[in-house]
């Protein structure tokens, strides 16, 4: 109406709220928890989805906090160091499509590996392994006195006149000796025989 009193009417309108489409964002794969080796280590954080025009938004809240802050980020992958003030920080991303609609992912947990203790175990100086602590161990027999490792076999025609063979155990202290009278040819007797445990010589009177 104007000063005249004159007056026209405009078009009729309506109000109304615009529904929404239906969501075309299907997540293909969700964000995953991450433990770095050492603190500072980097971890990436994705999501993949699929729809129509996607955008992503990532949400964290650090150790302490009680919200979500934006961490302005808009793709699908964000990488992060995890340092000692992130050590579990929490994260999830807001995705939407064309159509105004949005999902929501899982929420993930960043954190570093705890170290692993060390156990050192040591022996005093003082200790030591006596004789007692240690299980004897029999003698071979006496017969035949071969072994698989022997260089050569111990008779009586390896032995000339005028020697006597003696072979002593460093176990018990028993020996074995062989008259020289009964055996011809002089010889050295050498053998590798390691389990037998004794020395074996030839000792030869002028």
């Amino acid at each position: 109406t104007d000063a005249n009193g004159n007056s026209v009417t405009t078009d009729t309108v309506t109000l109304s709220i615009q529904e929404l489409q239906e969501s075309t964002i299907t997540i293909i794969t969700q964000p995953q928890s991450i433990v770095v080796a050492n603190e500072g280590d980097p971890a990436t954080v994705s999501v993949v989805a699929e729809g129509d025009d996607l955008s992503y938004n990532w949400y964290y809240k650090n150790p302490g906090n009680s919200t979500f802050t934006d961490a302005k980020t808009y793709t699908a992958s964000t990488t992060i160091r995890v340092t000692a003030a992130r050590n579990g920080r929490e994260m999830y991303c807001v995705i939407t499509d064309a159509n105004g609609n949005s999902v929501t992912t899982d929420t993930i947990t960043l954190s570093i590996q705890e170290s692993q203790e060390t156990t050192v175990v040591s022996v005093s100086e003082s200790e030591s392994v006596s004789a007692e602590s240690v299980e004897e161990k029999p003698l071979l027999p006496m017969e035949g006195i071969e072994a698989e490792s022997a260089s050569e076999t111990v008779t009586d025609e390896s032995v000339a006149d005028d020697t006597a063979l003696e072979m002593n155990s460093e176990e018990d202290g028993t020996s074995l000796e062989v008259d020289a009278s009964e055996v011809e040819e002089a010889s050295i007797i050498e053998t590798e025989n390691g389990d037998f445990g004794g020395d074996m010589s030839a000792d030869v009177d002028s």
